[in-house]
C-alpha cells in the first residue's frame, strides 16, 4: 500500500475511534495520580506501547494516540499489534489532552493504561531464580531491573517495604513493558526470606558489597533468590553473614548502581546454567 492510501485509510478509520471526551480523560487522571492504589501502570511511547500490547497477556484498560499521529508508521505497529487485545478501548486526543496525560515533559503521542496487582500469594513457586531488594528507591534503577530479569529469566522480583513503587511513572517507563510481563511481590520483609528458605529449603544467594569469592566462582543451585541491599541501605542481619558473592571491582570505587549489580548477578547465574 503506498504511504499516501495509507494515511487515507488512517484518516477514514479514526472517525471509527472515539474522541477521547472530558469524562473519560478525568477518569485516567484519577488512575495516574493514583497509580499505586490503583495499581495502574503507565507506558508511553510508541515502541513501550506496542512491545507491551504484542507480548503482555492483559489487555490494556485504555489507550490514548494524538490524531495527527494516526498517520504515522509507527501506528501500523500499533495497529498490527492491538488485533491481540480487539476490545481494548482506543481514544483520539488533541495536544491538550495528551499534555494532561502524560508524565514526560515532551508527550510522545501516545499513552496506554494497565491494571496489574502486585502477586498475593506466599510464598511463591521455589523453582528457578528470584531476585530480593531491600529498600531501593529510585524508580529508574527498578525499571531497568525488571528489564534485565526479564531478559535473563528471572521468574519474579521481590521488593521490601521502603522500597520505591514499581507503579512509579519512571519506573514504568524505565522498564519499557516488563512491568506487565515479569511477577512482583510489595513489601515482602526480610523475615519472609528467612521462613521461604527454612520451610522450603529455598537458596538465599546474597550479592554481598565485597567478598572474598566473585559471583563467577559460586556453585550456582538449580533454583534460588538474589539478595540486593539498596542503593544506600545496607542489608540488616542476618543477610551479611549468609553466603554468596561479590562483582569485582579493579578501581577503587564506593560500590556500583544497584541495577547494574543485579545485571551482571543475572546474567553470571544465566550463564553458569547454561554451561549444564
Amino acid at each position: 500500500m503506498a504511504n499516501w492510501e495509507w494515511k487515507v485509510e488512517m484518516t477514514a478509520m479514526a472517525k471509527e475511534w472515539p474522541p477521547l471526551t472530558e469524562d473519560v480523560l478525568r477518569r485516567y487522571e484519577r488512575l495516574l495520580r493514583r497509580t499505586e492504589a490503583t495499581h495502574t501502570m503507565v507506558l508511553e511511547g510508541f515502541r513501550s506501547v506496542r512491545e507491551a500490547l504484542e507480548y503482555a497477556d492483559d489487555p490494556p484498560v485504555g489507550v490514548v494516540v494524538e490524531r495527527s499521529r494516526l498517520t504515522s508508521p509507527e501506528w501500523r505497529g500499533i495497529l498490527a499489534a492491538l488485533r491481540r487485545h480487539r476490545k481494548a478501548p482506543v481514544y483520539v486526543c488533541d495536544p491538550a489532552q495528551m499534555e494532561r496525560l502524560s508524565t514526560v515533559e515532551t508527550p510522545p503521542g501516545i499513552l496506554a493504561l494497565w491494571s496489574r496487582p502486585p502477586e498475593q500469594s506466599w510464598p511463591p513457586p521455589a523453582e528457578g531464580y528470584y531476585a530480593y531488594f531491600y529498600q531501593i528507591r529510585d524508580p529508574g534503577n527498578l525499571g531497568t531491573i525488571f528489564r534485565t530479569a526479564l531478559g535473563a529469566g528471572i521468574r519474579g522480583l521481590l521488593l521490601s517495604p521502603g522500597s520505591v513503587s514499581p507503579y512509579n511513572p519512571k519506573a514504568t517507563r524505565a522498564s519499557m513493558s516488563a512491568c506487565l510481563r515479569v511477577p512482583f511481590w510489595t513489601d515482602v520483609p526480610p523475615s519472609h526470606l528467612i521462613r521461604w528458605y527454612q520451610q522450603d529449603r529455598m537458596p538465599l544467594i546474597v550479592v554481598h558489597p565485597s567478598r572474598p569469592r566473585p559471583l563467577w566462582n559460586l556453585r550456582w543451585p538449580p533454583r534460588g533468590v538474589l539478595v540486593f541491599g539498596g542503593e544506600t541501605s545496607p542489608l540488616p542481619d542476618p543477610f551479611p553473614s549468609l553466603p554468596g558473592g561479590h562483582v569485582p571491582m579493579l578501581a577503587p570505587m564506593d560500590s556500583l548502581n544497584v541495577a547494574v549489580a543485579a545485571t551482571v548477578a543475572f546474567y553470571e547465574r544465566l550463564h553458569a546454567h547454561s554451561r549444564r
